[in-house]
C-alpha cells in the first residue's frame, strides 16, 4: 500500500484525538484541568508544541493560529498558552509519541528483522537553580549547567524513533534504559537491537537473552578494561567462537581458579537463581578493520544465517541512529526550547520526536521520487526540506499536491559506502539563549 501524506496526517489526528478524549489522565488537577471552554484546549496545546521550531513563542502562536485567508483568529498570549501548558503532563506527550509510533504500518525490515539502533545523546537546557537534579558541573571554577541525556531507540529501516528514556544529564543509566525499553517492545523475537560499547556488560546480555531479543552489541577488546577482559581469552586475530560462562557471587579459590567462573559485584547483576550464580552464553566475534584495528561484537544471532562478514554489515547500519540525533537537534529544531523548566522541556523532546517519526514516515514511505536508470546513485528524500513543508501540511497551510512537489525538489543522492571521519568531540555547549531567537 502506497502511503501518502493524507493518510500520515489521519494517523496523527486520530493520536491527537485520542489523547485529548481522556485528558484527565494527563493533567495536573483530573478534576479541573482542561474541563472548562478555552482557546487552547489540550488538543491545541498539542498541536502547538508539534509546531514549534527555532522561532520566538510569540511568533509560533502567531504562526499556528493565522487562517489560510491570511487572517489572524484569537490569537492566545504566550501568558495563556504557558499557563496551559504547565497543566499539561510531559507523560501526555510522551503518550502521543508512543500512540503515532506503533500505529505506523507498512513497515521495511532487514531479512524479515525490525533493525532497532540504541544510542544516547545529550541536550543541555535553560538553567535553573531550582533544579538542581539537572545541574552538571564539568570543573570546580567553572559554573554550572542543566542538561538531560536522550536514551533512545532506533528503527535504521524506516528512520524513525520507537522508544526513548530521558535521564538527568549527570546521571546517565544507558544499560538500564535500555533494558527497560526493550522489555516494551511487541514481537522480540523478529527484532534485532544494535548498540555501541556504552551499553556492553553481562546485565545487559543476560536481559537480551532472557527477553527473547537478537542483538548485536560492539564491546571494548580482549585486552581493554570491557567486560570481555574476564574471559580470558588469548588475542588470536579474528575469531567466531561461542562463550560459557557461570557467574558467580563466591570468591572461593575452586572458582578463581576455573575459568567458566567469572566474579561479578552483586550490584552489576540481578538476575541471580537461588544458589547466587547465573549461566550465561553468547557468540563472539572479532573482527579486524581496514586501519588493522580489531572490533568485537556480542551476538546471539546464529552462526549459519549470519556469519562475520554479514555481523560486520548489520552493524555498520547502526550509523543511522548517529545521523537522526543530527537530524532532530539541528533540523526539527530540537535544541531551540520555549520553556525554561524541565517539565516543559519534556514536553517539547517527545513532540519532536513525534514530529520527526511523522516527517520521516512521509519520506521513506511515500516513494515520490521517479527512479532512473541513467544515474549513478540512487535517490532519497532531502529530510533536511522536508520538515517545514510536513509542518505546513499537518498545520491545513499547504495542500496535498503542494507537500508533494516540495518534497521532490533537491533529493540527495544514497552512497552506502561513503566514510568520514568523526570529529573528536568538543565542550558541552550552552542551551541556546532565548534573546537569540528569530521573530
Amino acid at each position: 500500500m502506497k502511503i501518502t501524506p493524507t493518510i500520515a496526517k489521519g494517523k496523527l489526528d486520530s493520536a491527537i484525538s485520542a489523547i485529548s478524549d481522556i485528558s484527565w489522565m494527563y493533567s495536573r488537577d483530573p478534576e479541573s484541568d482542561f474541563t472548562r471552554e478555552r482557546k487552547l484546549p489540550m488538543n491545541s496545546v498539542l498541536r502547538l508544541l508539534l509546531k514549534f521550531s527555532g522561532k520566538s513563542l510569540q511568533n509560533e502562536l502567531s504562526t499556528y493560529y493565522i487562517s489560510p485567508e491570511r487572517v489572524y483568529q484569537n490569537v492566545p498570549t504566550k501568558s495563556a498558552f504557558t499557563q496551559q501548558r504547565q497543566k499539561l503532563l510531559w507523560e501526555g506527550c510522551y503518550a502521543l509519541f508512543r500512540s503515532f509510533t506503533d500505529s505506523l504500518q507498512y513497515l521495511k525490515t532487514f531479512d524479515g528483522y525490525r533493525l532497532l539502533a540504541c544510542d544516547g545523546s545529550t541536550v543541555s537546557i535553560p538553567r535553573n537553580e531550582e533544579e538542581s537534579e539537572y545541574s552538571v558541573k564539568t570543573r570546580d571554577d567553572c559554573r554550572s549547567f542543566n542538561q538531560l541525556h536522550i536514551n533512545s531507540l532506533f528503527d535504521i529501516m524506516n528512520r524513525i524513533y520507537v522508544d526513548a528514556i530521558v535521564d538527568p544529564g549527570w546521571n546517565r543509566k544507558e544499560s538500564a534504559a535500555l533494558i527497560t525499553m526493550v522489555n516494551h517492545l511487541n514481537n522480540p523475537e523478529s527484532t534485532i537491537v544494535l548498540a555501541d560499547r556504552g551499553f556492553e556488560g553481562y546485565k545487559t546480555v543476560a536481559h537480551m537473552i532472557e527477553s527473547m531479543i537478537n542483538f548485536v552489541i560492539r564491546a571494548k577488546d580482549l585486552d581493554s578494561n570491557g567486560f570481555l577482559h574476564t574471559l580470558h581469552l588469548p588475542l588470536e586475530g579474528e575469531i567466531d567462537i561461542d562463550v560459557n560462562r557461570i557467574l558467580t557471587l563466591s570468591r572461593r579459590q575452586i572458582y578463581q581458579n576455573d575459568e567458566k567462573y567469572v566474579w561479578i559485584h552483586r550490584h552489576a547483576f540481578d538476575l541471580w537463581d537461588s544458589s547466587d550464580m547465573y549461566s550465561i552464553r553468547f557468540r563472539l566475534v572479532r573482527i579486524q578493520l581496514s586501519d588493522g584495528s580489531y572490533e568485537c561484537l556480542v551476538t546471539n544471532l546464529p552462526r549459519d544465517k549470519f556469519p562475520p562478514k554479514k555481523l560486520k554489515k548489520l552493524y555498520s547500519l547502526r550509523w543511522g541512529i548517529e545521523n537522526a540525533y543530527r537530524d532532530l537537534k539541528y533540523t526539527v529544531d530540537l535544541l531551540h526550547f520555549h520553556g525554561k523548566s524541565a517539565h516543559a522541556v519534556l514536553q517539547e523532546i517527545f513532540s519532536s520526536l513525534t514530529m520527526f517519526n511523522y516527517c520521516a514516515y512521509l519520506c521513506v514511505h511515500a516513494d515520490i521520487l521517479h527512479v532512473s536508470k541513467h544515474t549513478k546513485y540512487r535517490y532519497k528524500v532531502n529530510f533536511a526540506n522536508a520538515v517545514g513543508p510536513c509542518r505546513a501540511h499537518l498545520h491545513g497551510s499547504i495542500s496535498e499536491m503542494e507537500l508533494l512537489g516540495r518534497l521532490r525538489l533537491a533529493p540527495i543522492p544514497i552512497r552506502p559506502d561513503r566514510h568520514i571521519k568523526r570529529r573528536s568531540r568538543i565542550e558541552e555547549q550552552p542551551s541556546r539563549e532565548f534573546n537569540y531567537r528569530a521573530s
